[in-house]
């Protein structure tokens, strides 16, 4: 069981290819609180609840693109200042 640290970084992590989605958030888990998803609407719904400190996102996500994600994001002036890294799937 892991057990959260204090004031650790929370990373939101979007990705359709459970696989990838899958082995990156084992790499992160270990130094971040780190919530994945599927699709980019939920990872959207849980970005408004609580701003992560990233968002790692793939560009053909579920739901809702990444550029659509990203967009959204940088649009607003709540979550403007979120740093988001696009992945690509090749």
């Amino acid at each position: 069981m892991l057990i959260k640290k204090f004031n650790q970084a929370t990373v939101v992590l979007a990705d359709s290819n459970e696989e990838f989605k899958s082995y990156l958030g084992e790499c992160l888990s270990k130094d971040f609180d780190v919530k994945s998803f599927g699709n980019g609407s939920e990872a959207l719904e849980c970005i408004k609840e609580k701003y992560p400190d990233l968002v790692i996102c793939d560009l053909m996500l579920h739901g809702m693109y990444g550029y659509e994600l990203s967009s959204r994001l940088k649009t607003s002036g709540e979550t403007s200042v979120i740093p988001i890294i696009l992945t690509v799937h090749v």
